[in-house]
C-alpha cells in the first residue's frame, strides 16, 4: 500500500462545466436569481462559498 498524498483544497479546480444564467441549467437559474438580487448593490460583495464547489 502506498502513502496517500494530502488533499490540496486550494489546487483543486472546482466547477469546470459551463454556467450560464438560463432556466434550463439549475445552477444557471440560481445564478440568474443571484445576479438579479445583486443588481442594486453598489460596492463590494463577499462570497463565502458553500464549500462543495457549487454555486453558493
Amino acid at each position: 500500500m502506498t502513502a496517500s498524498r494530502a488533499f490540496d483544497y486550494e489546487a483543486k479546480r472546482w466547477g469546470a462545466g459551463p454556467l450560464r444564467p438560463r432556466p434550463w441549467f439549475m445552477n444557471g437559474l440560481k445564478l440568474r436569481y443571484l445576479l438579479d438580487d445583486l443588481a442594486p448593490v453598489h460596492g463590494k460583495v463577499l462570497d463565502v462559498g458553500c464549500g462543495a464547489g457549487s454555486v453558493a
